[in-house]
């Protein structure tokens, strides 16, 4: 009797070892995977991209140059007229004419709200504007400004502010090989750790899709990568990602796409 009894809690013992083995330890859920912004545009040569941008850059100032000298003679004059103004009597005796002093007054014994002596002290200093010859100035300095704005929409470039941020970051990708790379995946949670790998290209040319997905890969962020310089032809190259982790599997498909833009080639408007 004790010798069966033991026969049984010994086999009773190994069939929940057993059972527990069929056990897949952890979890995988994907269902909610998403980029947040889906599609990144990039160039297969950055090289020659930001040579091209260095050039509208120095035409863009060769076609602009009197205008840009312009609005920085505006601002000297600008500057130069605020610091006298500053520090003159004639100025500060129309502030208190015109009632400055009395409201800082009123504001500092709680006689008035902030709001209140924001909107009469702003009041005051349009009219001093006007009187001294800053708002004539400043007209002046905001319609150069804005005809140069407007020249660098005609040539393309959006703005000058925009095209130096663009010229400092393709110098700096170049510089230190920094690849093209997508935002950080949302929506997928797991036991860790969790492997992401690049599982497919989708494309209209399927040799081109090949050879992009050489240069393809996940950073360890689980943003996507695509390598600096990429030898294919424009176009779409769409993403699909597989997860791992222990004992389980999910695949993604279509989930983030690369534009490789056709080189484009500038006309710059004459001054």
């Amino acid at each position: 009797m004790i010798r069966n009894t033991i026969y049984l809690i010994a086999t009773s013992i190994t069939w929940l070892l057993l059972a527990c083995q069929d056990i897949t330890i952890g979890y995988l859920e994907s269902d909610a995977a998403k980029y947040t912004i889906d599609t990144l545009h990039i160039v297969a040569n950055a090289k020659s991209e930001l040579q091209r941008l260095k050039v509208i850059e120095i035409d863009f100032y060769s076609a602009t140059s009197t205008l840009q000298d312009k609005i920085a003679g505006l601002e000297e004059e600008l500057d130069e007229l605020q610091d006298k103004l500053d520090g003159s009597d004639e100025y500060w005796d129309a502030y208190d004419e015109l009632g400055g002093t009395d409201i800082e007054e009123q504001f500092w014994n709680d006689e008035i709200s902030f709001e209140e002596y924001t909107r009469l002290i702003d009041q005051i200093n349009k009219e001093l504007d006007d009187k001294f010859g800053i708002t004539a100035l400043k007209e002046s300095l905001n319609e150069a400004k804005t005809t140069l704005e407007n020249l660098a929409t005609e040539m393309g470039i959006g703005s000058l502010e925009i095209l130096k941020k663009q010229i400092a970051e393709y110098q700096q990708k170049i510089d230190y090989k920094l690849p093209w790379t997508s935002a950080k995946i949302e929506g997928v949670q797991g036991t860790q750790p969790l492997l992401f790998t690049v599982i497919g290209i989708k494309s209209t040319n399927t040799s081109e899709a090949e050879k992009f997905m050489n240069h393809v890969g996940v950073l360890g962020d689980r943003t996507i990568y695509v390598e600096l310089d990429v030898n294919v032809i424009p176009g779409n190259y769409t993403v699909s990602l597989q997860i791992e982790n222990e004992g389980r599997t999910k695949i993604l498909n279509d989930m983030f796409t690369f534009v490789v833009d056709a080189p484009i080639q500038e006309t710059l408007t004459e001054e």
